[in-house]
């Protein structure tokens, strides 16, 4: 029997967990976050919060709508969310003006004088990782992992 051999995988093994594409990307994710998350916890958020409060310091403020789509989180997820970092007192919802049902975030002085400590997350993890990637290489990979981004997202948003 021929075996095909797909970028350098025999189809044999192309159901083979560490064959796949998909796991390494979701199991390398899944670590990160932890590693994130470990970080994270002397500031009293989980990465999710993280990245949303990213977003506002890039954006000032977003429509509760941009920021899901900014973050790739739906509605059910970011409206949680948000009553948390709330309830910290790190973001503000505040009525769109020129939309009767829209809701805008903002950061809040508090959560404006996080942004101030928050770098240092980015540096313990690239350090962490640079012990055995080279940044160089890392600068790569997240370069090309944003393409990936944009090549799946207009893929899904064709069908």
């Amino acid at each position: 029997m021929n075996t095909i051999k797909i970028a350098g995988v025999s189809q044999n093994d192309l159901l083979k967990l560490d064959s796949q594409f998909c796991f390494a990307l979701y199991s390398s994710s899944r670590l990160l976050t932890q590693i994130y998350q470990k970080i994270l916890k002397s500031f009293d958020l989980t990465y999710t919060q993280y990245i949303v409060l990213l977003a506002l310091f890039e954006h000032r403020e977003l429509s509760v709508k941009r920021l899901g789509e900014l973050v790739l989180l739906d509605s059910g997820t970011v409206s949680p969310l948000l009553k948390k970092l709330e309830a910290k007192s790190l973001v503000k919802r505040i009525a769109d003006h020129q939309d009767d049902r829209g809701v805008k975030v903002q950061l809040t002085a508090r959560g404006e004088k996080l942004r101030a400590k928050l770098p240092c997350v980015g540096l313990q993890v690239a350090e962490t990782l640079g012990k055995e990637i080279a940044i160089s290489r890392l600068v790569l990979m997240r370069e090309e992992l944003k393409r990936l981004v944009r090549i799946l997202s207009m893929e899904l948003a064709e069908s």
